[in-house]
C-alpha cells in the first residue's frame, strides 16, 4: 500500500526475522498510519518530497511550502508531531517552494530557504504537547526585497526610508530601529517614488499614472491621481509645498496643497533621467538622455540656463545650496562641474565605468558616486584649484547599484542595488562637514490614522473591557467548578493508583510464597532421592559382607578336614609301628608310597584349596567389581536422566531467558526515556514552583497536591526499580521453574504501559493547571485594575457626601433669613460662587427632569440623609430636618416664582 507523504502520521517499523533473507538483508515489516479527510478537505495533487532531513530526536521532510516533523518514540517507532508552513502572503506560491532545511544543535529550531532570497525559522517540536502541532514559519530578521530596487526616498521629519522593487511592493524601512514598518503590495508595476519631507505623504508613479498618497499605520490610502503615464523621475521640493514629475520628455509641476498643475515643461528631446529643486525651491534642474542640462524657474517656467552635449547620457544631478556649483555624472564615467552654463571642471573616475547615481550632503563637503559595477566612489570636496578632486573605492556590492541616497542629518548613506540588497552605511570622519539640523528634526513618530477607525477601535476596547469585566465573574465561577473537578479527579487518580499499588503488593507477595513452596518442594525431593541412594549403598554392602564370611567358613572347613585326616594317617602310623617288624620294610615300603601318594594328594588338596581360596578371591573380587559397576551404573543412569532433563529445562530456560533479556533491554530503554522526560519535567515544575508560591492559599494546596503526587511518582519509581531488581534476581533461579512466568511478565507489562498513560494523563492534567493558572493571574490583575477604579469612585462619593453635607448645613442656615429675599438672594448667589466654581454646566440633566416635585425632593433627602452616617438623632437633629424640609419646599416655590 502507497501512502502520500503529507497524510503520513505515524512510521512503525519492527522486525520480524532475525536471519537474514535472499538479499543478505533483514526483513522488515513497516505500517503507516494515514490521516483521515476531514469533511469538504479535497486531496491535494501529489507533490515532491523533498530535504529529508535526520536528527537524533527524528527526522523531518518537506513538501513544496510545508515541512513535517517526526518524532522518535523507540528505535522504530515515529510520530508525527509537528507542521510547520510558510504563510504564501506576497508572492507567488511557486516561490515559497523549500530548497534547503536546517537543524540547530539544540534541536528546538528548524531553519528553511526558499525560491526567493528569504530564510525562515519555526519551532520544531511543542513541549508538553500531545495531537499535532500546526505551526508557521517565520522570517528571519525583517521581510526583505526579491528583485530589483528601482528607487528609494529619504524623509526629512522622521527616520524613515521608503524603497520600491519590481517585485511590486513598497516598503518603508525605520533605519533608527532597523525594522520594516510597512509592506504593500500592487498588482501593476510601480516606476518611481517620491516621499514628502513630513513623511505623512508620498507620490507612487505607476505605469498608467501617479499617485498621490497618504502613509497611514498600516496601509496607503490614494488620495489624488494624475494621468501621468510611466513616470521616470519624482521629486518634491524642499519645503514640500511642490512636486516635480517627469514621463517621456515632459516635466509637470503639481501644488501639493490644492493639487493643481502649475508648469509643464518641454524641452528636452529625450527620456529624463534626473531632477533637483534648488535650496529657494523656486529653480530646478533637469537632465536627460539627450545630453542637456536645463535649469529652470518653477514660477514663471522660463528656462534661466542650459549645457547641451549629444552623445551623452547625464544620469544624476547635484546642486549646492548657494546655487554656485552644479555636479553630473555621465554614462561614460565622468563627474562634471557646472556654473552658469559652462563646464568648470571635469574629473574621470578611476577605470571609467558607467556611473549611475550621485548624492550631495547638504552641507556640500560630502559627495558619494555610484557605478554599474557595484563600486562606490567617495570624492573629495572641495576640489582643488589646479584639477578635480581624489575618489576613495568602497567596493561591497555584486551588481549595480540603483539608487543612492544621504539622511538629512547627513550622518548615514542609504543605497539600494539590482539584486533586491539595501545597505545603509554610517558616514565617519566628517566632524565640521555636517550641516547644522535642528536636534528635534527627524525624530517624529506621529502616524495617520482615520477617524472612523479611530472611533471603531476605542468602541471595540469599550466593549471588549466591558466584556472581561462580564467574563470575569463567569471565569471566577468556571475556575471554581473546575477547582472542583479537579480535587475529585485527583482523589479518584489516588485511590486508583493506590488500588494498583495494593493489588501488585499482594501479587508480588504471591509470587514469592509459591517461589518458597517450589523451592522447598524441590529440596525436599533431592533429599529424598539421596536418602534411597544411599540406602541402595548400604544394602549393597551388606550383601557383599555376607558372601565373603560365607566363603571365609568354607575355606576354614576345608582346612579342618585337612588336618583331620594328617592326624587319622599320624595315628594309624604310630598303631601299625608296634606290630609285625617283619613287614615294617615291605610296609614301610608300602606306606611310603602310600605316603607319597597322600602326600602328593594333599598336596594336590592343598593346591586345589588356593586354587579355590585364589577363584573364591578373584569371585569375590569380581562380584565386588560387578556391584560397584552396577551402583555406579545406576548412578550414571540416574545422574545421566536427571542431566538430561535438567539439560532440556536449562535450555528452555536459557531461551527464555534471552527472550527475557531482550524485552528487559527495550523495557530499560523505554523507562530510561521515560525517567529522562520525568526529569524534564520535574526541572519544570520545580520552576514554576517558584511562582506557585506567590499565589493565593487554594492554589498552595494544588502546590501540595502536585508535590504529594512527585513523591508518589518516585515511590512508584524505586517501587519498579526494586521489583526489577527482584525480577532479575528470579530471573537467575527461574532456570529451574517451567514456563508459567511468561504470561505473569506480560500482565507486569500492561500493568507498567497502564503507569505510563496515567503518567501522561498526569502531564496533561498538569499542563491544564498551568493554564487555569495563567488566566488566573489575568483575572487577578483585571481585578486589582477594577479594585483601584471602585476605591477611586468610594473616595468621590465620599468627597461628594462631605460636600452635600455642608451644602445642607448652608442650607439649614440660609433658613433663617427665609423672610428677608434680598439678603437670601445674595446667600443663594454666594453659595452659587462657592459650588459652582469647578462646575459644567453640560453635564445638568435637562431642565423637564430637573423640576421634581417638592415631595420627590424630600424623599431624596430623607434617603440621602440614611445613607449618610450619623449619631443616634436628637430632637434637635429631627426639628433640623424639618426646618431643611420647608426650606426646600420655600425654594421650590421661589423657584417657580422666578421661572414665571
Amino acid at each position: 500500500i502507497t501512502f502520500e507523504a503529507s497524510e503520513v502520521t505515524c512510521l512503525d517499523l519492527t522486525r520480524i526475522a532475525d536471519d537474514e533473507g535472499e538479499d543478505g538483508r533483514k526483513e522488515v515489516q513497516s505500517t503507516m498510519t494515514r490521516r483521515k479527510l476531514s469533511i469538504g478537505e479535497s486531496k491535494k495533487p501529489n507533490q515532491e518530497v523533498v530535504c529529508l532531513t535526520c536528527f537524533s530526536l527524528g527526522f523531518c521532510y518537506a513538501i513544496h511550502n510545508v515541512v513535517h516533523v517526526f518524532e522518535k518514540e523507540s528505535n522504530y517507532k515515529f510520530q508525527k508531531k509537528t507542521v510547520v508552513t510558510i504563510p504564501v502572503t506576497l508572492y507567488d506560491r511557486d516561490l515559497y517552494k523549500i530548497a534547503n532545511v536546517a537543524i540547530n544543535q539544540a534541536q528546538d529550531t528548524v531553519m528553511v530557504s526558499c525560491a526567493h532570497s528569504q530564510i525562515y525559522i519555526g519551532q520544531l517540536f511543542v513541549p508538553e504537547s500531545l495531537t499535532i502541532n500546526h505551526l508557521e514559519f517565520r522570517t528571519l530578521g525583517e521581510p526583505l526585497h526579491i528583485a530589483k530596487i528601482i528607487s528609494l526616498a529619504v524623509c526629512m521629519w522622521k527616520p524613515i526610508v521608503v524603497t520600491i522593487s519590481t517585485d511590486k511592493t513598497v516598503r518603508v524601512w525605520n533605519y533608527s530601529t532597523g525594522r520594516v514598518e510597512l509592506v504593500k503590495r500592487y498588482l501593476v508595476n510601480i516606476t518611481v517614488i517620491a516621499l514628502h519631507p513630513t513623511g505623512i505623504f508620498l507620490a507612487l508613479g505607476f505605469s498608467d499614472q501617479m499617485r498621490l498618497m497618504e502613509i497611514f499605520l498600516n496601509d496607503l490610502k490614494s488620495v489624488k491621481e494624475y494621468n501621468f503615464p510611466k513616470c521616470h523621475v519624482a521629486v518634491f521640493s524642499h519645503r514640500g509645498h511642490m512636486l516635480a514629475v517627469s514621463f517621456g520628455n515632459t516635466i509637470q509641476i503639481v501644488s501639493v496643497f490644492s493639487f493643481d498643475v502649475i508648469q509643464t515643461l518641454k524641452s528636452h528631446n529625450g527620456k529624463i533621467l534626473s531632477l533637483v529643486w534648488c535650496y529657494d525651491d523656486i529653480h530646478f534642474l533637469s537632465a536627460g538622455e539627450d545630453g542637456a542640462i536645463y535649469e529652470w524657474n518653477a514660477i514663471t517656467g522660463e528656462r534661466i540656463n542650459e549645457v547641451v552635449q549629444k552623445e551623452i547620457q547625464y544620469r544624476s544631478l547635484a546642486v549646492t545650496n548657494d546655487l554656485s556649483a552644479v555636479y553630473a555624472i555621465t554614462n561614460t564615467g565622468v563627474l562634471r562641474e557646472i556654473c552658469k552654463s559652462e563646464i568648470v571642471r571635469e574629473t574621470k573616475i578611476p577605470d571609467l565605468p558607467p556611473l549611475t547615481c550621485l548624492t550631495l550632503a547638504r552641507s556640500d563637503l560630502v559627495m558619494f558616486i555610484s557605478s554599474e559595477s557595484g563600486h562606490i566612489f567617495n570624492v573629495q570636496l572641495p576640489f582643488m584649484e589646479t584639477g578635480g578632486g581624489t575618489c576613495t573605492n568602497y567596493r561591497f556590492f555584486s551588481s549595480s547599484i540603483t539608487c543612492m541616497r544621504i539622511t538629512n542629518d547627513d550622518a548615514l548613506l542609504v543605497i539600494g542595488a539590482e539584486d533586491g540588497t539595501l545597505a545603509i552605511w554610517e558616514i565617519l570622519n566628517n566632524e565640521g562637514k555636517k550641516a547644522h539640523v535642528d536636534i528635534e528634526l527627524g525624530k517624529c513618530v506621529d502616524v495617520l490614522i482615520p477617524r472612523e477607525e479611530l472611533l471603531d477601535r476605542l468602541g471595540a476596547i469599550e466593549s471588549l473591557e466591558q466584556r472581561m469585566g462580564q467574563q470575569a465573574d463567569e471565569y471566577e465561577f468556571q475556575l471554581k467548578r473546575k477547582d472542583e473537578d479537579y480535587t475529585k479527579q485527583i482523589t479518584q487518580i489516588h485511590t486508583e493508583y493506590r488500588e494498583i499499588i495494593e493489588d501488585l503488593k499482594e501479587k508480588n507477595r504471591k509470587l514469592e510464597a509459591d517461589h518458597i513452596e517450589e523451592i522447598n518442594i524441590i529440596t525436599a525431593s533431592i533429599a529424598e532421592l539421596k536418602f534411597e541412594h544411599q540406602k541402595a549403598l548400604t544394602q549393597l554392602e551388606t550383601d557383599f559382607h555376607q558372601k565373603i564370611i560365607v566363603e571365609y567358613e568354607k575355606t576354614s572347613q576345608v582346612k579342618k578336614q585337612m588336618e583331620t585326616m594328617k592326624d587319622d594317617y599320624e595315628v594309624k602310623l604310630r598303631k601299625t609301628a608296634g606290630h609285625l617288624q617283619d613287614t615294617v620294610q615291605s610296609l614301610e615300603t608300602d606306606f611310603r608310597k602310600q605316603l607319597d601318594e597322600r602326600q602328593t594328594l594333599i598336596k594336590l588338596l592343598l593346591k586345589d584349596a588356593e586354587e579355590k581360596g585364589l577363584e573364591f578371591r578373584e569371585h569375590s573380587d569380581q562380584v565386588m567389581t560387578e556391584n560397584e559397576k552396577k551402583t555406579t551404573r545406576r548412578k550414571i543412569k540416574h545422574e545421566q536422566q536427571i542431566g538430561n532433563k535438567w539439560r532440556g529445562e536449562a535450555g528452555v530456560l536459557s531461551k527464555k531467558y534471552n527472550l527475557m533479556n531482550k524485552s528487559n533491554k527495550k523495557l530499560k530503554a523505554e523507562i530510561e526515556t521515560v525517567t529522562e522526560e520525568h526529569e524534564r519535567l520535574k526541572e519544570t515544575i520545580q520552576q514554576l514552583e517558584i511562582k506557585i508560591q506567590e499565589m493565593e492559599s487554594t492554589i498552595g494546596m494544588k502546590d501540595s497536591i502536585i508535590r504529594d503526587r512527585d513523591h508518589q511518582i518516585a515511590d512508584f519509581k524505586n517501587q519498579l526499580q526494586e521489583k526489577d531488581s527482584i525480577q532479575a534476581a528470579q530471573e537467575e533461579k527461574l532456570r529451574e521453574l517451567n514456563a508459567q512466568i511468561e504470561p505473569r511478565d506480560e500482565e507486569i507489562r500492561s500493568r507498567k504501559d497502564r503507569i505510563v498513560s496515567m503518567e501522561v494523563e498526569m502531564q496533561a492534567l498538569q499542563q491544564k493547571n498551568r493554564k487555569l493558572e495563567h488566566q488566573l493571574k489575568g483575572l487577578k490583575d483585571k481585578y486589582s485594575g477594577n479594585e483601584i477604579l471602585l476605591k477611586a469612585q468610594l473616595t468621590r462619593s465620599q468627597t461628594l457626601q462631605a460636600k452635600l453635607f455642608r451644602i445642607s448645613a448652608d442650607i439649614s442656615r440660609a433658613s433663617d433669613i427665609i423672610q428677608e429675599p434680598q439678603k437670601l438672594k445674595e446667600l443663594v448667589k454666594k453659595l452659587l460662587d462657592k459650588y459652582t466654581k469647578d462646575f459644567d454646566p453640560s453635564q445638568l440633566p435637562p431642565l423637564e427632569d430637573s423640576r421634581d416635585k417638592p415631595q420627590d425632593r424630600v424623599e431624596r433627602t430623607l434617603r440621602l440623609s440614611a445613607r449618610v452616617k450619623k449619631p443616634k438623632e436628637t430632637d434637635e437633629a429631627k426639628k433640623l430636618l424639618r426646618e431643611n424640609i420647608e426650606l426646600i419646599k420655600n425654594l421650590e416655590n421661589l423657584r417657580k416664582e422666578l421661572n414665571e
